[in-house]
């Protein structure tokens, strides 16, 4: 892909002259001019022409979906795909909040950024809608704050964070993935790779009780018995 995630991984890996070979199905995606830029001596396979070189590993965007056809091929021949933030978790040493939820993740990704900044701790957002993770790579901070959608998290399987939350899970992009079965792994996908979780206890589809995490703490309003903290619903 040759947009926003696209545009850093070229970023980062045309400052470290690592040869890469680019592929989007638009005929003119959004950052192609600035990727030329940078790779002016690249192959690029546009508007659905399929990449016929060899190669070892693959840089996927978020938006590309598991039925792409460069996709199938790599799982089944077994070529690693990795994604911005499995590189960002590899290289940035910097503690992570990493946010996921059907509804509400952008909202709560901003309010911790802003309850963090305003407590004196330097903190910086970003991930899906707001910049790429990779952009801050090499940044220094006391806490990133990372929203991350399903189709990351897909992708996804070097990734760590400090605390993880998970807001919710109903049915949502079931044309990008196959089942609600699918949707759902991939947001669990968290509870694998967080020292702390936070979740909501309302929602049976945030079912963790048999993954292992260093502490869980739950949050409702209907089940206040299994939760470690609740809301008052009648305000």
């Amino acid at each position: 892909g040759l947009a926003e995630t696209g545009l850093s991984y070229a970023n980062y890996f045309a400052s470290r002259k690592t040869p890469l070979i680019f592929s989007d199905d638009k005929e003119c995606p959004k950052k192609l001019k600035q990727i030329k830029n940078l790779y002016p001596d690249a192959n690029y396979y546009l508007a659905g022409n399929i990449c016929q070189e060899d190669y070892t590993l693959i840089l996927v965007s978020p938006g590309i979906s598991p039925s792409n056809k460069i996709i199938r091929n790599a799982v089944k021949q077994g070529i690693p795909i990795l994604t911005d933030l499995d590189i960002f978790c590899a290289f940035n040493n910097s503690k992570k909040i990493i946010v996921t939820g059907t509804n509400g993740k952008t909202t709560v990704t901003t309010l911790i950024d802003k309850v963090l900044s305003a407590s004196g701790i330097n903190s910086i957002i970003g991930g899906n809608v707001f910049p790429p993770i990779l952009d801050f790579v090499n940044v220094e901070a006391d806490v990133f704050v990372i929203e991350a959608s399903s189709f990351q998290l897909y992708y996804s399987n070097n990734m760590h964070a400090d605390i993880s939350v998970i807001l919710n899970i109903t049915e949502d992009h079931l044309d990008w993935h196959s089942s609600i079965e699918q949707y759902q792994k991939a947001k669990l996908k968290l509870s694998y790779c967080s020292d702390n979780m936070v979740i909501n206890s309302d929602d049976n589809n945030i079912n963790i009780s048999n993954h292992n995490s260093s502490k869980i703490l739950r949050y409702g309003i209907e089940n206040q018995e299994k939760t470690d903290f609740t809301f008052d619903k009648t305000k």
